[in-house]
């Protein structure tokens, strides 16, 4: 009997010449010997890599979820930025997109650093983009900050490019679309047109690299704990400058010089300013600027033919080319109509700024500003209404019932104060009145308002100085005739700031922390001695600091100290104090009746009337529970 032939499993199934080679090659690699030295020349010593697609197919897309969609075009279009004709500068410079710091439904904004060996170019810029069918307020954010560069201020973010159109990479169809569309040729077939009306617009930005509001609390107070008086105070210094620039064009009032007027001949004799040098000028950042060229021409080489664009407007370029920046020959007052803590960025720190309560605040995004117009028409009210985030846009704007509504700069001023009382009380405002008495016992005045920041009565009287609250308070006011202005409210800021100044100068030098002059004796208890008291420091509107509220080892934070009476108390002068304040009742004013407002009292009526039922049911079983125990006596 012959023997069984051995066989595997694979022999039973036909190969294919290809398959049958691709399995000697395995074997053969199998069993050679690992060599001592890698090959140099064709032949690999292990398998080629396998070839992997790496962009996804429109079905694998669509399988994304939300999140892992939104990543990947913003990862896609940061990748993509190697290919914009604005980044490309020869000698190896170039952009490098880091990360997405926003996007919306229209628009996106990423962060890109500058790799080059330019000193005077910034490191990081903002690149601001939007679609095709929302330009219009990239357009109006840009001409605004253009006009803002002439103050030169520290609290308005720089532009460093205005807007300009160019194409886009096709990383979403929104925000970022390819501008072409498919017609049909000459002979019926469908080709591919270039369609300037599809192109994307972008604007440059400065970084500001301690980001938003926010970010920047989260950083330096990461235990959540109430930020110190002298930040707040800091932090409104900045903000009331940037509303100086809004509302005057410049950060503070300053004497007009004399003009001089120039004679014909000195004026001959004057060099004018070439084209060539301004270009030069132009050319000394590598940030990319907007190219001169004229209607019909285009510039962009990504792939589509020398076909016509739009114009792009006609704004001038960044804030540190003085030579190409707007005349203002009368300045008109700019409302922002969108601050909130996302808006309001943090800067590094400057000679005048050097610890983090010292940053530098910056107002951003202007996409909703508008100039104030000369007579507050009721379009202008409805566009106010319109604009802002709920919580933080003021009463003027928030309710439609309002008579006399007076929209401009004291809104953004609100808006700036709820900032505050959210980092401070970490809620947002509520919706009650309440009415403040303010009174002044060295004048003997006394100022009433309502405001709806009554709760930052509640704090310990230990944490901020009563003129903080005042003016916190002051700025909630309800009414706009109630807010501080500019000009007041600038001149209190300064003063506590010199307080303050002040009280950090004597700290330093208090001779109780002075051991050099040996005045201690030894064995001498150091806390049986006492510092001498701190002269009574007086200010212009009753700013005082008062030594004998704060002890020795607490920072110096407080302005002045006054005291609190109780709900309907009247005031009185206590300890020396200047002021005190009174808090009356909640009080709804009589226009506020809008739909907001009607449901909230039916809310509050019927849990009163549903009380009131339950304590009748309560009483009633109670009546019923003592006849019963009667009854029982009886029987």
């Amino acid at each position: 009997m012959p023997p069984k032939r051995e066989f595997a499993e694979a022999d039973l199934v036909a190969e294919s010449p290809q398959t049958k080679k691709q399995k000697l090659a395995e074997a053969s690699s199998d069993n050679d010997a690992i060599p001592d030295i890698m090959p140099t020349g064709p032949k690999l010593a292990s398998k080629p890599p396998k070839k992997v697609r790496v962009v996804p197919t429109n079905d694998e897309i669509l399988a994304m979820t939300v999140k892992q969609r939104r990543q990947f075009r913003q990862e896609n279009w940061l990748r993509r930025s190697f290919s914009w004709d604005e980044f490309t500068t020869p000698g190896g410079v170039y952009w490098k997109g880091v990360k997405v710091l926003g996007q919306g439904t229209y628009g996106v904004a990423g962060l890109f650093k500058y790799i080059g060996p330019n000193e005077s170019t910034p490191k990081s810029i903002v690149v601001k983009q939007c679609g095709p069918t929302q330009r219009h307020a990239l357009i109006r954010e840009s001409r605004i900050l253009a006009e803002l560069a002439t103050a030169g201020s520290k609290h308005i973010v720089k532009l460093f490019k205005s807007i300009f159109y160019t194409a886009g990479t096709g990383a979403h169809p929104s925000w970022d679309p390819i501008p072409y569309t498919r017609t049909l040729g000459a002979n019926g077939t469908a080709v591919q047109q270039y369609d300037p009306d599809l192109q994307v617009s972008k604007i440059y930005l400065e970084h500001c690299e301690e980001g938003d509001l926010w970010a920047h609390q989260k950083k330096v107070n990461p235990t959540h704990e109430h930020p110190s008086e002298e930040y707040i105070w800091r932090l409104l210094e900045c903000h009331v400058r940037g509303l100086y620039v809004l509302a005057t064009g410049k950060e503070k009032p300053t004497p007009e010089a004399p003009k001089k007027e120039a004679s014909t001949t000195e004026a001959a004799d004057q060099p004018t300013q070439s084209t060539e040098t301004k270009v030069t000028e132009r050319k000394k950042l590598d940030v990319p600027e907007i190219s001169s060229r004229k209607k019909g021409e285009g510039t962009l080489t990504i792939g589509h033919p020398n076909v016509a664009s739009p114009e792009t407007p006609a704004l001038k370029s960044s804030v540190t080319e003085p030579g190409f920046l707007p005349k203002v020959a009368e300045w008109k007052p700019i409302i922002h109509f969108d601050v909130k803590p996302d808006n309001l960025l943090v800067g590094k720190t400057d000679d005048n700024h050097q610890n983090p309560s010292r940053s530098i605040h910056k107002f951003a995004d202007f996409g909703q500003a508008r100039h104030t117009p000369p007579i507050v028409t009721p379009h202008f009210i409805a566009y106010g209404r319109f604009c802002g985030a709920k919580g933080i846009k003021p009463p003027e704007q928030m309710y439609e019932g309002a008579q006399n509504v007076d929209i401009g700069k004291a809104g953004d001023l609100w808006s700036i104060a709820t900032t505050i009382y959210a980092l401070i009380l970490k809620k947002y405002i509520p919706t009650s009145v309440c009415r403040i008495t303010f009174i002044n016992s060295a004048s003997g005045l006394s100022e009433s308002y309502e405001t709806q920041g009554s709760d930052l009565l509640t704090l310990d009287d230990a944490l901020y100085s009563n003129t903080l609250l005042n003016v916190l308070m002051r700025c909630l006011a309800f009414k706009v005739v109630d807010r501080p202005s500019l000009d007041s409210l600038k001149r209190t800021i300064d003063e506590a700031i010199a307080a303050l100044e002040r009280q950090r100068s004597l700290d330093q030098k208090d001779p109780f922390f002075d051991f050099t002059e040996g005045n201690l004796e030894d064995g001498e208890d150091v806390a049986l001695l006492s510092p001498d008291p701190l002269e009574r420091y007086g200010r212009v509107d009753s700013l005082v600091l008062d030594n004998a509220r704060m002890p020795l080892w607490s920072p110096p934070a407080r302005v002045d100290v006054l005291g609190f009476t109780p709900d309907g108390a009247p005031s009185l002068n206590i300890d020396g104090n200047t002021a005190v304040y009174s808090v009356q009742a909640p009080k709804f004013l009589p226009f506020l009746s809008t739909p907001m407002l009607l449901a909230q009292q039916q809310r509050q009526q019927q849990q009163q009337q549903q009380q009131q039922q339950q304590q009748q049911q309560n009483e009633q079983r109670l009546h019923e529970n003592a006849d019963v125990s009667e009854y029982e006596l009886d029987g």
